[in-house]
């Protein structure tokens, strides 16, 4: 059995790696939904740029018949934006998994978004303070969706301040320590729950959540490039749907 003290240097020590996973699964989620941004931005200048043209065509009365050139113009321009409409990251999920997994990804993906950007400057306790408080809610909602990883109960405060320790400015490490031994004191509520065990604890908590957003970024991709694929050919696809005698 560890007879080492539990303390904050010796948690970051033993559960690194588990937070550079959860760290590299937000990323990929980070770079996804850039992807995504990217790809609705393309999509609504096309529709805007045709809905002028379709205009222009005289489109409005529809006076060509169904397949006049304004007609077609107008067609694509809808087809577009409905195809904008879909390409974001909650209509992808919300099709594929429960609301709740929904919530729980995108929170976790926000809260080390926001994260990635403590290292650059010092920052005041109370923002430090608002950091630790979203991991801990994140952890609340893991804990609620995944009931049998190995997440227990009052460890969410030093999971959430041991993410936030691996991202702060240095100016910042002491006052993040601080919180970190409040995490400690608080998982030892449970006067049988061992420094192993809260550390095990931890590390499930971290495991979990990497794997559900994990999860959702292998679900997603393949949907996002089918969009992509849609979108490099849907204004001759809908033409050649409208031209067929």
């Amino acid at each position: 059995m560890r007879t080492d003290p539990l303390t904050p240097r010796l948690v970051r020590d033993r559960l690194r790696f588990d937070v550079e996973r959860l760290r590299h699964a937000a990323g990929s989620l980070h770079a996804l939904e850039g992807q995504l941004r990217a790809l609705k931005t393309d999509l609504e200048r096309r529709a805007d740029d045709l809905g002028r043209h379709a205009t222009a065509q005289g489109a409005a009365e529809l006076g060509g018949g169904e397949r006049g050139r304004g007609s077609i113009l107008y067609a694509q321009a809808q087809a577009l934006a409905d195809l904008a409409r879909k390409s974001s990251l909650t209509d992808i999920f919300l099709r594929r998994n429960g609301r709740l997994s929904l919530v729980a990804c995108m929170a976790l993906g926000r809260w080390i978004e926001a994260l990635s950007q403590l290292n650059e400057r010092p920052v005041s306790e109370a923002t430090l303070r608002q950091h630790v408080r979203a991991g801990r809610l994140a952890h609340r909602t893991l804990r609620t969706l995944k009931p049998g990883s190995g997440m227990r109960r009052y460890c969410g405060l030093l999971t959430s301040s041991l993410v936030v320790a691996e991202f702060v400015h240095p100016a910042n490490a002491a006052d993040i320590e601080g919180h970190m031994d409040s995490g400690i004191a608080r998982a030892r509520l449970r006067p049988s729950r061992s420094d192993e065990a809260i550390l095990e604890a931890v590390s499930a908590a971290l495991r979990t959540g990497a794997r559900l957003v994990e999860g959702m970024v292998d679900r997603a991709e393949p949907a996002v490039k089918l969009l992509a694929s849609s979108a490099e050919t849907l204004e001759r696809d809908v033409e050649n749907r409208l031209r067929v005698p």
